[in-house]
């Protein structure tokens, strides 16, 4: 490369030299063609860089001058023609935000042509970031690290909707430079987020990296039935509002661990995949004493399921299976690769950290989105009523659904849950993920919750039956028309 003023010589020597026999030569007017090919527009950077350009002539190329925000900086004589910038200043002296690289390609006979871009100094510079694992209820992301001096930290942000920026949810905060990993969590399943990473430098100035879309898992289990993620920690057992029976008292602290909850009751159709897949003659499946019960009652379909009684069987496949015993509802679990729910767990799962009397809130005809019934429950109450006779396919009642989406977790039917029944159970129970009564149950019965169809609901005592903190109970080989089950499985 050869500075300016050397060029600007060569070419007054040119111009003064003649022809032999005193001529004039002809005068070329076309004009060069230049692209400036390195760095592309709107570039970024955080130190000097360096422009690269293609420049060509029909006769030939004299010289590229390389400008700065209208300054020039230097000449290149020979291709390729390059040069790093700035010359004249130190890169810190320059402004953040855009500045205009110009590079004009002259011919011999003085015709020209420029191309420029816009280039933006940044006190740090963007990072690349990708996903790096996808789950159902979170997502890993990694990103480059950042070698910038001027770097401060690393915002991680996320949204359901594009455009992520600074408004959206932050996700976390990172103000060591070799921390480049992050998992997302307690995120819904089968959903869609956007992600971006801001890299902060010590002055304030911001680079954003690339957005990444990601779409979360469905949950299932080995029904293929959807699941919700329920985050676990600490939430208030039991009932203190004056509407609970003994057996709901003393009001408790439960800590569970985190889990996932069948977002609807097993219906018709999943059970029937049960059936069909030899769910009846697999040994692996059933418990010792459910084993034994179901070689004496010699059953291998759920009652009413031929008959097609209280929306039975396959003719019904998206209402809420009945007439199941609790080692049936034991041996479907065990089939799908899931388990009952413990009484804790399903409380859980209805009522929220906030301890909603019923899943949706604390007013068994509160209005929402226009509607003032959200479960399906017997008779008439106060002009309030469902359009059911009797079962109502699940997820009929969306208004219904508790803090997590988990539905019908009040009416419809009655749901199995794992523990053995005591009514003194609360008075002794453990704080940490509690499973019932341990060693000689005092009852020969299972817990049931939610109450269901058959249950009415009374003007002087609207939705008793139906709350989150309700408790019944079957022996369990009790196989009733109004009694069905969800399962669960632990989320590690």
């Amino acid at each position: 490369m050869k500075r300016a003023v050397l060029l600007m010589f060569l070419l007054l020597l040119f111009s003064c030299s003649e022809k032999k026999g005193g001529l004039t030569p002809h005068k070329d007017t076309d004009p060069p063609t230049i692209e400036i090919t390195s760095p592309p527009d709107s570039s970024s950077f955080t130190s000097t860089f360096e422009v690269s350009c293609e420049a060509e002539d029909n006769e030939a190329v004299f010289y590229v001058e390389f400008y700065l925000d209208a300054h020039l900086e230097l000449a290149d004589s020979a291709s390729p023609y390059d040069g790093v910038l700035p010359v004249l200043e130190p890169f810190d002296s320059l402004e953040l935000g855009a500045h205009t690289v110009k590079a004009c390609a002259y011919d011999l006979d003085e015709n020209f042509a420029c191309d420029s871009i816009t280039v933006f100094k940044r006190e740090v510079s963007s990072a690349a970031l990708s996903v790096a694992e996808v789950g159902s209820h979170s997502v890993s992301l990694v990103w480059t690290r950042n070698t910038d001096a001027g770097f401060a930290l690393y915002n991680l942000y996320y949204s359901d909707e594009p455009g992520v920026d600074t408004t959206s949810t932050l996700a976390c905060s990172v103000t060591n430079r070799d921390d480049t990993s992050y998992t997302v969590s307690s995120l819904s399943s089968g959903a869609t987020y956007y992600f971006r990473l801001a890299t902060f430098g010590v002055s304030g100035g911001i680079a954003y990296s690339n957005e990444v879309q990601v779409e979360t898992d469905t949950s299932t289990g080995g029904d293929g039935a959807e699941m919700v993620y329920i985050p676990g920690g600490e939430f208030e057992m039991g009932d203190d509002s004056g509407l609970g029976t003994n057996d709901e008292a003393p009001l408790h602290i439960v800590h569970l661990d985190p889990y996932y909850i069948d977002k609807y009751e097993v219906t018709n159709a999943l059970f029937e995949q049960f059936i069909d897949d030899g769910g009846y003659t697999t040994r692996e499946y059933w418990s010792d004493d459910g084993w034994e019960w179901k070689q004496d009652e010699e059953v291998s379909f759920p009652e009413y399921w031929e008959s097609g009684e209280y929306n039975s069987g396959p003719s019904y496949p998206d209402y809420p299976v009945v007439g199941v015993s609790w080692y049936e509802a034991e041996a479907y679990c065990a089939w799908a690769g899931k388990r009952l729910p413990t009484e804790a767990e399903w409380e859980l799962a209805a009522k929220g950290t906030e301890g909603n009397i019923w899943p949706w809130g604390n007013e068994f005809f509160q209005e929402i989105e226009g509607q003032t019934v959200h479960c399906n429950f017997n008779g008439s109450d106060g002009g309030h009523s469902d359009t059911y006779e009797q079962t109502s396919p699940v997820g009929s009642f969306p208004t219904g659904d508790s803090p997590y989406g988990v539905s019908d977790m009040a009416g419809n039917v009655e749901e199995w849950c794992y523990d053995w029944y005591s009514n003194t159970y609360y008075q002794e129970s453990p704080v940490d993920n509690p499973q019932g009564p341990v060693g000689n149950p005092t009852t020969d019965s299972k817990v049931e919750r939610g109450g269901s169809w058959i249950k009415y609901s009374y003007p002087d005592l609207s939705g008793f039956y139906f709350r989150t903190s309700k408790r019944y109970y079957k022996d369990p080989d009790r196989r009733k028309h109004y009694i069905g089950f969800r399962c669960v499985r632990s989320a590690d």
